[in-house]
């Protein structure tokens, strides 16, 4: 996942859908989040962490500072999925809703589902 580390991208629902995936299938998951971190999102990150490591299905997460291209070119070829769970509108967003997500579309042309 790529973007500004705010509630509205839906980071949250990442992180609970890859437990969810851990508990079904058992194997282990890790969510890599890749933008910009800050003290100003530090409660988000450590909510989103305590999220990833409770109950009994924990998820590895792995937090990156922002990445230029070369860099978003060396995750994407290492997943196996991409996910955008941007909810609709929230705040942080400048206009309300999500615009189109261009991390969607560098995925897709690394063959890369989304």
């Amino acid at each position: 996942m790529g973007g500004r580390l705010i509630p509205s991208k839906g980071f949250d629902v990442a992180v609970r859908a890859a437990r969810s995936l851990r508990l079904r299938n058992g194997q282990r998951v890790t969510l890599v989040i890749a933008g910009p971190l800050s003290e100003q999102n530090r409660a988000y990150q450590e909510e989103l962490t305590q999220m990833a490591q409770g109950g009994t299905s924990p998820v590895n997460l792995v937090f990156t500072d922002s990445l230029d291209k070369e860099e978003m070119r060396h995750w994407y070829a290492a997943c196996d999925i991409v996910v955008m769970p941007s909810l609709k509108s929230g705040p942080g967003d400048v206009a309300g809703e999500e615009t189109f997500g261009l991390v969607s579309v560098e995925a897709q042309s690394m063959g890369k589902p989304v």
